[in-house]
Protein backbone atom coordinates (compact mmCIF):
# COMPACT_ATOMS: atom_id res chain seq x y z
CA UNK A 1 0.00 0.00 0.00
CA UNK A 2 1.56 3.40 -0.93
CA UNK A 3 2.16 6.02 2.16
CA UNK A 4 -0.91 7.94 1.26
CA UNK A 5 -3.10 4.96 0.90
CA UNK A 6 -1.73 4.40 4.69
CA UNK A 7 -2.35 7.75 5.95
CA UNK A 8 -5.66 7.69 4.57
CA UNK A 9 -6.61 4.03 6.42
CA UNK A 10 -4.94 5.59 9.55
CA UNK A 11 -6.62 9.43 9.77
CA UNK A 12 -9.81 9.30 7.39
CA UNK A 13 -11.12 12.66 6.61
CA UNK A 14 -8.90 14.52 8.29
CA UNK A 15 -5.78 13.02 6.31
CA UNK A 16 -7.10 13.52 3.18
CA UNK A 17 -8.17 17.44 3.49
CA UNK A 18 -4.68 17.84 4.68
CA UNK A 19 -3.42 15.65 1.38
CA UNK A 20 -5.48 18.02 -0.97
CA UNK A 21 -4.06 20.74 0.53
CA UNK A 22 -0.72 19.75 0.62
CA UNK A 23 -1.36 17.57 -2.21
CA UNK A 24 1.84 18.73 -4.80
CA UNK A 25 4.11 18.03 -1.35
CA UNK A 26 2.46 14.97 -0.46
CA UNK A 27 3.76 13.42 -3.51
CA UNK A 28 6.93 14.58 -4.17
CA UNK A 29 7.45 12.95 -0.09
CA UNK A 30 6.13 9.42 -1.72
CA UNK A 31 8.16 10.07 -4.45
CA UNK A 32 11.70 10.67 -2.34
CA UNK A 33 10.71 7.87 -0.52
CA UNK A 34 10.39 5.10 -3.49
CA UNK A 35 13.08 6.82 -5.26
CA UNK A 36 16.23 4.87 -3.69
CA UNK A 37 14.40 1.23 -4.45
CA UNK A 38 12.91 1.78 -7.64
CA UNK A 39 15.64 0.08 -9.63
CA UNK A 40 14.49 -2.70 -7.48
CA UNK A 41 10.99 -2.66 -7.38
CA UNK A 42 8.88 -4.25 -9.73
CA UNK A 43 7.61 -2.15 -13.15
CA UNK A 44 4.35 -3.56 -13.15
CA UNK A 45 1.85 -2.70 -10.42
CA UNK A 46 -1.57 -4.34 -9.87
CA UNK A 47 -3.98 -1.74 -8.10
CA UNK A 48 -7.41 -2.73 -6.52
CA UNK A 49 -10.14 -0.09 -6.21
CA UNK A 50 -12.53 -1.67 -4.72
CA UNK A 51 -14.75 0.69 -2.97
CA UNK A 52 -16.59 -1.94 -0.79
CA UNK A 53 -16.73 -5.80 -0.67
CA UNK A 54 -13.56 -5.77 -2.75
CA UNK A 55 -10.87 -7.55 -0.81
CA UNK A 56 -12.14 -11.39 -1.56
CA UNK A 57 -11.78 -10.22 -5.08
CA UNK A 58 -8.94 -8.73 -5.19
CA UNK A 59 -6.50 -11.65 -3.23
CA UNK A 60 -8.21 -14.33 -5.76
CA UNK A 61 -7.53 -11.61 -8.96
CA UNK A 62 -4.13 -11.27 -6.98
CA UNK A 63 -3.32 -15.20 -6.67
CA UNK A 64 -5.00 -16.41 -10.00
CA UNK A 65 -3.07 -13.55 -11.90
CA UNK A 66 0.40 -14.48 -10.65
CA UNK A 67 -0.25 -17.84 -11.44
CA UNK A 68 -1.39 -17.57 -14.99
CA UNK A 69 1.61 -14.99 -15.55
CA UNK A 70 4.23 -17.77 -14.43
CA UNK A 71 2.78 -20.49 -16.36
CA UNK A 72 3.97 -18.61 -19.39
CA UNK A 73 7.74 -18.66 -18.39
CA UNK A 74 7.57 -14.87 -17.45
CA UNK A 75 9.86 -13.31 -15.29
CA UNK A 76 7.07 -10.47 -14.76
CA UNK A 77 6.74 -9.80 -11.19
CA UNK A 78 3.83 -7.46 -9.49
CA UNK A 79 3.91 -4.93 -6.74
CA UNK A 80 0.69 -5.02 -5.09
CA UNK A 81 -1.30 -1.86 -4.01
CA UNK A 82 -5.14 -1.72 -2.35
CA UNK A 83 -7.30 1.07 -2.06
CA UNK A 84 -10.70 1.32 -0.35
CA UNK A 85 -12.38 4.52 -1.85
CA UNK A 86 -11.68 6.40 -4.87
CA UNK A 87 -9.42 9.22 -3.06
CA UNK A 88 -7.27 6.49 -2.59
CA UNK A 89 -7.15 5.49 -5.54
CA UNK A 90 -6.15 8.85 -6.89
CA UNK A 91 -3.66 9.27 -4.20
CA UNK A 92 -2.00 6.04 -5.20
CA UNK A 93 -1.92 6.53 -8.93
CA UNK A 94 -0.31 10.31 -8.03
CA UNK A 95 2.48 8.26 -6.31
CA UNK A 96 2.87 5.40 -8.52
CA UNK A 97 2.30 7.11 -11.86
CA UNK A 98 5.23 9.43 -11.04
CA UNK A 99 8.17 7.14 -10.41
CA UNK A 100 9.88 6.26 -13.67
CA UNK A 101 10.51 3.02 -12.76
CA UNK A 102 6.55 2.08 -13.21
CA UNK A 103 5.91 0.85 -16.59
CA UNK A 104 2.23 -0.51 -16.37
CA UNK A 105 -0.67 -0.69 -14.38
CA UNK A 106 -2.80 -3.52 -14.33
CA UNK A 107 -6.16 -2.37 -12.58
CA UNK A 108 -9.51 -4.00 -10.98
CA UNK A 109 -12.30 -1.86 -9.17
CA UNK A 110 -15.23 0.24 -9.10
CA UNK A 111 -16.65 2.25 -11.99
CA UNK A 112 -15.68 4.97 -9.51
CA UNK A 113 -12.22 4.26 -9.45
CA UNK A 114 -11.71 3.51 -12.96
CA UNK A 115 -12.71 6.63 -14.18
CA UNK A 116 -9.97 8.23 -11.65
CA UNK A 117 -7.49 5.90 -13.15
CA UNK A 118 -8.16 6.36 -16.41
CA UNK A 119 -7.78 10.51 -16.14
CA UNK A 120 -4.45 9.65 -14.16
CA UNK A 121 -2.97 7.65 -17.08
CA UNK A 122 -3.92 10.32 -19.41
CA UNK A 123 -2.08 12.57 -17.44
CA UNK A 124 1.21 10.80 -16.70
CA UNK A 125 0.95 9.38 -20.31
CA UNK A 126 0.99 5.42 -18.34
CA UNK A 127 -0.41 2.68 -19.73
CA UNK A 128 -3.30 0.69 -17.93
CA UNK A 129 -4.75 -2.28 -18.45
CA UNK A 130 -8.38 -2.52 -16.66
CA UNK A 131 -9.59 -6.04 -15.69
CA UNK A 132 -13.04 -5.10 -14.80
CA UNK A 133 -16.26 -4.60 -16.71
CA UNK A 134 -18.31 -1.45 -16.64
CA UNK A 135 -21.16 -0.40 -18.41
CA UNK A 136 -19.58 1.82 -21.19
CA UNK A 137 -16.13 1.85 -22.37
CA UNK A 138 -13.73 4.22 -20.86
CA UNK A 139 -10.94 4.16 -23.01
CA UNK A 140 -11.40 7.20 -24.65
CA UNK A 141 -10.46 9.13 -21.31
CA UNK A 142 -6.84 8.43 -22.13
CA UNK A 143 -4.42 6.56 -25.27
CA UNK A 144 -2.88 5.03 -22.57
CA UNK A 145 -5.83 2.79 -21.41
CA UNK A 146 -6.60 -0.72 -22.35
CA UNK A 147 -10.01 -2.79 -21.27
CA UNK A 148 -9.33 -6.39 -20.75
CA UNK A 149 -13.36 -7.13 -20.86
CA UNK A 150 -15.73 -5.54 -23.19
CA UNK A 151 -18.33 -2.99 -21.29
CA UNK A 152 -21.94 -3.68 -20.98
CA UNK A 153 -22.47 -1.37 -24.26
CA UNK A 154 -20.19 -3.59 -26.51
CA UNK A 155 -21.47 -7.30 -24.62
CA UNK A 156 -25.12 -6.14 -26.11
CA UNK A 157 -23.91 -4.27 -29.39
CA UNK A 158 -22.44 -7.53 -30.28
CA UNK A 159 -25.17 -9.86 -29.45
CA UNK A 160 -27.25 -7.41 -31.42
CA UNK A 161 -25.34 -7.59 -34.30
CA UNK A 162 -25.21 -11.59 -33.96
CA UNK A 163 -28.70 -11.91 -33.93
CA UNK A 164 -29.19 -10.18 -37.05
CA UNK A 165 -26.74 -11.38 -38.82
CA UNK A 166 -26.71 -15.23 -37.69
CA UNK A 167 -30.13 -15.71 -36.06
CA UNK A 168 -32.33 -13.81 -39.24
CA UNK A 169 -33.88 -11.43 -36.53
CA UNK A 170 -35.57 -8.75 -38.54
CA UNK A 171 -36.51 -6.69 -35.55
CA UNK A 172 -36.40 -6.99 -31.53
CA UNK A 173 -38.33 -5.29 -28.13
CA UNK A 174 -35.87 -4.01 -25.72
CA UNK A 175 -36.67 -4.24 -21.92
CA UNK A 176 -34.11 -3.10 -19.94
CA UNK A 177 -34.02 -1.07 -16.14
CA UNK A 178 -34.05 2.58 -15.94
CA UNK A 179 -30.58 3.14 -14.57
CA UNK A 180 -26.75 3.75 -16.18
CA UNK A 181 -26.38 -0.05 -16.55
CA UNK A 182 -29.88 -0.77 -18.88
CA UNK A 183 -29.29 2.64 -21.06
CA UNK A 184 -25.87 1.06 -21.65
CA UNK A 185 -27.01 -2.42 -22.50
CA UNK A 186 -29.82 -0.81 -24.83
CA UNK A 187 -27.66 1.71 -26.43
CA UNK A 188 -25.63 -1.13 -27.38
CA UNK A 189 -27.89 -3.22 -28.48
CA UNK A 190 -29.48 -1.13 -30.99
CA UNK A 191 -26.08 -0.42 -32.77
CA UNK A 192 -25.75 -4.09 -33.13
CA UNK A 193 -29.09 -4.24 -34.79
CA UNK A 194 -28.52 -1.32 -36.97
CA UNK A 195 -25.21 -2.10 -37.77
CA UNK A 196 -26.73 -5.28 -39.29
CA UNK A 197 -29.57 -3.66 -41.17
CA UNK A 198 -32.73 -3.88 -38.26
CA UNK A 199 -34.09 -1.46 -36.13
CA UNK A 200 -35.67 -1.71 -32.90
CA UNK A 201 -39.58 -1.98 -32.76
CA UNK A 202 -40.74 -1.21 -29.27
CA UNK A 203 -38.57 -0.39 -26.28
CA UNK A 204 -39.60 0.08 -22.93
CA UNK A 205 -37.52 1.04 -19.54
CA UNK A 206 -38.95 -0.65 -16.01
CA UNK A 207 -37.72 0.88 -12.57
CA UNK A 208 -34.99 -1.36 -11.60
CA UNK A 209 -36.87 -1.70 -8.04
CA UNK A 210 -40.15 -2.81 -9.78
CA UNK A 211 -41.62 -5.94 -8.14
CA UNK A 212 -43.47 -6.98 -11.58
CA UNK A 213 -43.05 -6.27 -14.78
CA UNK A 214 -45.48 -8.55 -16.49
CA UNK A 215 -47.81 -5.36 -17.25
CA UNK A 216 -45.13 -3.80 -19.22
CA UNK A 217 -44.22 -6.66 -20.79
CA UNK A 218 -47.98 -7.12 -22.17
CA UNK A 219 -47.89 -3.08 -23.32
CA UNK A 220 -44.90 -4.11 -25.64
CA UNK A 221 -46.56 -6.90 -27.01
CA UNK A 222 -49.78 -5.15 -27.88
CA UNK A 223 -47.85 -2.36 -28.94
CA UNK A 224 -49.52 -0.71 -31.85
CA UNK A 225 -46.66 -0.28 -34.65
CA UNK A 226 -45.89 -3.61 -33.43
CA UNK A 227 -49.32 -5.66 -34.35
CA UNK A 228 -49.45 -3.28 -37.66
CA UNK A 229 -46.03 -5.14 -38.47
CA UNK A 230 -47.25 -8.79 -38.00
CA UNK A 231 -46.27 -9.19 -34.30
CA UNK A 232 -48.72 -11.45 -32.23
CA UNK A 233 -50.75 -10.35 -28.76
CA UNK A 234 -50.19 -12.21 -25.58
CA UNK A 235 -53.20 -13.79 -24.54
CA UNK A 236 -53.87 -13.90 -20.91
CA UNK A 237 -55.20 -17.20 -18.99
CA UNK A 238 -57.66 -15.08 -17.21
CA UNK A 239 -59.11 -11.78 -18.64
CA UNK A 240 -58.78 -8.78 -16.88
CA UNK A 241 -62.19 -8.50 -15.39
CA UNK A 242 -61.65 -12.06 -14.61
CA UNK A 243 -58.28 -11.26 -12.81
CA UNK A 244 -59.51 -8.36 -11.00
CA UNK A 245 -62.45 -10.67 -9.28
CA UNK A 246 -60.12 -13.32 -8.44
CA UNK A 247 -57.44 -11.28 -7.36
CA UNK A 248 -58.60 -8.18 -6.78
CA UNK A 249 -56.18 -6.51 -9.39
CA UNK A 250 -56.75 -7.05 -13.59
CA UNK A 251 -52.82 -7.14 -13.15
CA UNK A 252 -52.61 -9.58 -10.65
CA UNK A 253 -52.54 -13.56 -10.62
CA UNK A 254 -49.65 -15.70 -10.55
CA UNK A 255 -50.92 -17.69 -14.64
CA UNK A 256 -50.83 -14.07 -16.11
CA UNK A 257 -49.82 -15.45 -19.70
CA UNK A 258 -51.52 -18.63 -21.66
CA UNK A 259 -49.34 -18.25 -24.84
CA UNK A 260 -49.78 -16.22 -27.71
CA UNK A 261 -53.61 -15.72 -29.26
CA UNK A 262 -54.60 -18.41 -31.37
CA UNK A 263 -51.16 -20.07 -31.80
CA UNK A 264 -52.14 -22.36 -34.08
CA UNK A 265 -53.50 -20.31 -36.72
CA UNK A 266 -50.20 -17.54 -35.59
CA UNK A 267 -48.46 -16.17 -39.48
CA UNK A 268 -45.24 -18.64 -38.93
CA UNK A 269 -44.24 -17.36 -42.13
CA UNK A 270 -43.00 -13.73 -40.93
CA UNK A 271 -39.22 -13.41 -39.68
CA UNK A 272 -37.74 -13.76 -36.37
CA UNK A 273 -38.28 -11.26 -33.69
CA UNK A 274 -35.93 -10.76 -30.98
CA UNK A 275 -36.96 -9.82 -27.38
CA UNK A 276 -34.12 -8.31 -25.30
CA UNK A 277 -34.92 -8.44 -21.63
CA UNK A 278 -31.53 -7.50 -19.77
CA UNK A 279 -32.06 -7.38 -15.85
CA UNK A 280 -29.73 -7.13 -12.79
CA UNK A 281 -28.19 -10.52 -11.28
CA UNK A 282 -30.77 -9.94 -7.71
CA UNK A 283 -33.86 -10.16 -10.30
CA UNK A 284 -32.87 -13.06 -12.24
CA UNK A 285 -35.65 -15.55 -10.61
CA UNK A 286 -37.91 -12.85 -9.40
CA UNK A 287 -38.16 -11.44 -13.48
CA UNK A 288 -37.82 -15.03 -14.89
CA UNK A 289 -41.18 -16.11 -13.34
CA UNK A 290 -42.66 -13.24 -14.46
CA UNK A 291 -42.47 -14.13 -18.23
CA UNK A 292 -44.83 -15.41 -20.66
CA UNK A 293 -45.26 -18.18 -22.95
CA UNK A 294 -43.32 -16.21 -26.12
CA UNK A 295 -45.36 -16.23 -29.25
CA UNK A 296 -44.13 -18.35 -32.30
CA UNK A 297 -40.49 -17.00 -33.93
CA UNK A 298 -40.02 -14.79 -30.98
CA UNK A 299 -36.64 -15.09 -29.40
CA UNK A 300 -35.44 -14.35 -26.08
CA UNK A 301 -31.86 -12.69 -25.50
CA UNK A 302 -30.39 -11.40 -22.24
CA UNK A 303 -27.64 -9.99 -20.83
CA UNK A 304 -24.72 -11.36 -18.47
CA UNK A 305 -26.42 -11.65 -15.26
CA UNK A 306 -29.15 -14.31 -17.07
CA UNK A 307 -26.48 -16.95 -15.64
CA UNK A 308 -28.03 -18.20 -13.46
CA UNK A 309 -28.31 -22.10 -14.36
CA UNK A 310 -30.46 -22.85 -11.16
CA UNK A 311 -32.73 -19.65 -12.59
CA UNK A 312 -32.94 -20.67 -16.28
CA UNK A 313 -34.10 -24.43 -15.71
CA UNK A 314 -37.11 -23.07 -13.45
CA UNK A 315 -38.78 -21.38 -16.26
CA UNK A 316 -37.24 -23.84 -18.90
CA UNK A 317 -39.78 -23.28 -20.96
CA UNK A 318 -39.30 -19.93 -21.55
CA UNK A 319 -35.80 -20.21 -21.59
CA UNK A 320 -34.79 -22.73 -23.42
CA UNK A 321 -33.09 -21.56 -26.71
CA UNK A 322 -32.31 -17.99 -25.31
CA UNK A 323 -28.97 -16.43 -26.34
CA UNK A 324 -26.87 -14.16 -23.78
CA UNK A 325 -24.03 -12.23 -24.30
CA UNK A 326 -21.10 -12.16 -21.48
CA UNK A 327 -17.76 -10.83 -21.21
CA UNK A 328 -16.50 -14.00 -19.76
CA UNK A 329 -17.39 -17.45 -19.71
CA UNK A 330 -18.37 -18.57 -15.85
CA UNK A 331 -16.67 -21.87 -16.10
CA UNK A 332 -13.64 -22.76 -17.74
CA UNK A 333 -12.96 -24.09 -21.56
CA UNK A 334 -9.75 -26.20 -20.79
CA UNK A 335 -8.42 -28.75 -22.08
CA UNK A 336 -4.96 -28.51 -20.94
CA UNK A 337 -5.30 -29.35 -17.51
CA UNK A 338 -4.50 -25.46 -16.77
CA UNK A 339 -7.54 -24.95 -14.47
CA UNK A 340 -6.47 -28.19 -12.12
CA UNK A 341 -2.83 -27.45 -11.35
CA UNK A 342 -4.16 -24.07 -10.24
CA UNK A 343 -7.01 -26.07 -8.28
CA UNK A 344 -4.49 -28.43 -6.84
CA UNK A 345 -2.43 -25.31 -5.13
CA UNK A 346 -6.04 -25.00 -2.68
CA UNK A 347 -7.28 -22.25 -4.80
CA UNK A 348 -10.96 -21.86 -5.17
CA UNK A 349 -12.21 -21.23 -9.03
CA UNK A 350 -14.64 -18.84 -9.65
CA UNK A 351 -15.00 -16.03 -12.24
CA UNK A 352 -12.90 -13.86 -10.71
CA UNK A 353 -10.09 -16.43 -10.58
CA UNK A 354 -10.66 -17.52 -13.95
CA UNK A 355 -10.33 -13.38 -15.16
CA UNK A 356 -6.88 -13.83 -13.28
CA UNK A 357 -5.75 -16.63 -14.85
CA UNK A 358 -6.53 -15.55 -18.44
CA UNK A 359 -5.05 -11.75 -17.56
CA UNK A 360 -1.81 -13.26 -16.45
CA UNK A 361 -1.23 -15.44 -19.22
CA UNK A 362 -2.24 -12.71 -21.62
CA UNK A 363 0.70 -11.00 -19.75
CA UNK A 364 3.08 -13.31 -19.42
CA UNK A 365 2.68 -14.04 -23.34
CA UNK A 366 2.51 -9.88 -24.46
CA UNK A 367 4.95 -8.78 -22.05
CA UNK A 368 7.70 -11.59 -22.27
CA UNK A 369 10.25 -9.22 -23.68
CA UNK A 370 10.11 -7.19 -20.94
CA UNK A 371 9.45 -3.85 -22.55
CA UNK A 372 12.07 -1.10 -21.45
CA UNK A 373 9.46 1.69 -21.58
CA UNK A 374 6.03 2.88 -21.22
CA UNK A 375 5.74 3.47 -25.15
CA UNK A 376 7.18 -0.36 -25.55
CA UNK A 377 4.73 -1.27 -23.66
CA UNK A 378 2.25 0.67 -25.00
CA UNK A 379 3.10 -0.66 -28.38
CA UNK A 380 2.90 -4.56 -27.25
CA UNK A 381 -0.73 -4.00 -25.26
CA UNK A 382 -1.75 -2.75 -29.09
CA UNK A 383 -0.01 -4.91 -31.39
CA UNK A 384 -1.03 -8.08 -29.13
CA UNK A 385 -2.37 -10.71 -30.69
CA UNK A 386 -5.93 -11.91 -30.26
CA UNK A 387 -6.12 -14.44 -27.28
CA UNK A 388 -8.52 -17.36 -26.54
CA UNK A 389 -8.26 -17.66 -22.97
CA UNK A 390 -10.39 -20.65 -20.84
CA UNK A 391 -13.06 -18.23 -20.16
CA UNK A 392 -12.37 -14.69 -22.07
CA UNK A 393 -11.51 -13.87 -25.54
CA UNK A 394 -8.88 -10.93 -25.84
CA UNK A 395 -9.11 -9.30 -28.87
CA UNK A 396 -7.37 -5.46 -29.36
CA UNK A 397 -7.10 -5.21 -32.96
CA UNK A 398 -10.12 -2.74 -33.09
CA UNK A 399 -8.97 -0.64 -30.79
CA UNK A 400 -7.71 -0.53 -26.86
CA UNK A 401 -11.09 -2.13 -25.60
CA UNK A 402 -11.08 -5.92 -25.59
CA UNK A 403 -14.29 -6.16 -28.78
CA UNK A 404 -14.57 -10.10 -28.11
CA UNK A 405 -17.62 -10.78 -26.09
CA UNK A 406 -18.56 -14.17 -25.63
CA UNK A 407 -22.31 -15.58 -26.81
CA UNK A 408 -23.86 -18.29 -25.16
CA UNK A 409 -27.27 -20.43 -25.96
CA UNK A 410 -28.98 -22.40 -23.22
CA UNK A 411 -30.18 -25.48 -24.31
CA UNK A 412 -30.82 -28.68 -22.35
CA UNK A 413 -29.85 -27.57 -18.88
CA UNK A 414 -26.26 -26.19 -20.55
CA UNK A 415 -24.80 -22.69 -21.65
CA UNK A 416 -23.52 -23.45 -25.15
CA UNK A 417 -20.41 -21.50 -26.73
CA UNK A 418 -21.88 -20.01 -30.59
CA UNK A 419 -18.93 -16.89 -30.76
Amino acid sequence: MSPLSRLVRQFGIVAALLCVVLGGMCAQIAVAQSHTGALERPWVTLLFGFASEGDSAAAIVERSLKFGAARSDSALKFEVVRCGSSYETQAACDTLMRLDGTRLIVFAGDEGSATIVAMMSALHHVPVLKLTSDPRTLTHLSSYFFEFLPCCETQSRVLGDFAVRYLGLAGAMVFTPRDAHGRALADGFKKGLASAGALIEVQRWYSPDAAAIRPDIDAMFADTARLAHGGTRLQSALSPAERAQVFGNAQSGEVLYAGPADSLTADLSRAMEGFYFALSPDRVDAYATQLPTLAPKTLLLGNSSWVDLDALERRETVTEGMYISLPLMPQALDTTGFVTSYQQTGAIVNEWALLGLDAGQFLGKVLVSEPRSRADVTRALADAPRMTGISAIVDFRNGHENGAARIVLYRDGQLRVVK
